[in-house]
């Protein structure tokens, strides 16, 4: 057997620390390699965390962001929001991913804009992202939804060049003259003369007077939102009200004469309150006129597509057969309903008919 020399082992030790640093910068090169991948962040909704100190938490919009037509998903998503404002956890910071919303409307929009303000009356800041979706960004820019926020990046508010709008109105009083003003656009947008458009505005009345009366007993608490979005032949108009919902009001108001009726039914107590079934108990004429009057201007056909989300129920006015009841309640009103130039046409000739 061969001894080792001293040069042996010299040649040895100089391969063994060779093989150690050829090692050491594979696995450094590798490191590297996988921090350059692109990182997808946030990539689940994170639990109540502390950063900086400050507690923190994520919130991921779903998919079919779209009041309209997938009522359970944006009811879920605000109950999570409604869940923060109600537990006295201590959040200060909530960031709302939207990045995975690829259908977006402006129920939702209003929906969510209400629940921020309440956010920001209990000092909870928010921030979040647009959708990746291009057309779901667009939605969102054009609605009047940005108005009142800043790009954190360029310190900016948003540009856009349309005339929708959404009025975060007042929580204990109506503002009559915002109201009368937009109604007056959105009819010159539809037939090119600026005018009053009664129905419309009754209804809008009618709508916050219910907000102001049977919403929280806190004023500070009352929040509701009016909306115009104008398309080229149609403008929508939506009202969000976050009170009580109608049917929390009506079960207390009439517990009596749903009890004798036998109504079970959430749909059919709240249809048959829009079609003044149930009277007051000091028979005062003057009294509960407002869904009806509501009800009336829809089956004139003075306006259009009028949809009521309130608590679990979805009614809708045009199409009963989409009417349902709802997993996910909704503490407050939502109004839906479009204005055309024919609802315009019909109710300027109504006398006419009567002749």
């Amino acid at each position: 057997m061969k001894k080792k020399t001293i040069n042996h082992s010299r040649w040895w030790h100089i391969s063994h620390k060779y093989r150690l640093r050829k090692a050491k910068q594979k696995a450094k090169n590798l490191r590297i390699a996988r921090n350059c991948r692109k990182k997808t962040k946030y990539r689940r909704e994170r639990e109540r965390h502390i950063h900086n100190g400050v507690v923190q938490q994520t919130l991921f919009a779903p998919k079919y962001f779209a009041l309209l037509q997938y009522p359970e998903n944006v009811l879920s998503f605000i109950r999570k929001i409604e869940k923060i404002l109600l537990d006295n956890s201590g959040v200060k910071i909530v960031r709302f991913e939207l990045c995975n919303v690829s259908a977006i409307d402006i129920g939702a929009i209003c929906l969510f804009l209400s629940k921020l303000n309440e956010l920001s009356k209990k000092n909870i800041r928010s921030w979040g992202t647009f959708p990746d979706d291009e057309r779901c960004k667009k939605i969102i820019v054009d609605s009047g939804f940005l108005d009142r926020m800043k790009d954190v990046v360029k310190k900016a508010t948003f540009p856009r060049n349309n005339k929708n709008l959404i009025l975060n109105r007042g929580f204990d009083r109506t503002d009559n003259a915002a109201t009368a003003r937009e109604i007056r656009k959105a009819v010159q947008h539809l037939t090119g003369i600026e005018d009053n458009y009664k129905p419309i505005y009754s209804i809008a009345q009618e709508i916050c007077a219910n907000s102001v009366e049977h919403a929280n007993e806190d004023k500070q608490k009352k929040n509701w939102l009016f909306s115009t979005s104008y398309m080229e032949d149609k403008v929508i108009f939506t009202m969000t009200d976050i009170g009580e919902g109608i049917l929390k009001t009506i079960r207390r108001k009439f517990f009596k004469q749903i009890q004798d009726s036998m109504l079970n039914d959430s749909k059919e107590i709240l249809l048959n309150a829009f079609e003044k079934q149930y009277e007051s108990r000091t028979k005062d004429p003057n009294r509960n006129k407002g869904l009806p009057k509501i009800y009336n201007t829809s089956q004139n056909k003075h306006i259009e597509n009028l949809i009521v989300i309130t608590n679990n129920v979805f009614l809708d006015f045009e199409n009963p057969q989409n009417s349902k009841i709802l997993k996910n309640k909704f503490k407050g009103t939502f109004y839906f309903w479009t204005l055309n130039k024919e609802c315009i046409e019909r109710w300027r000739s109504r006398f006419t008919k009567l002749q």
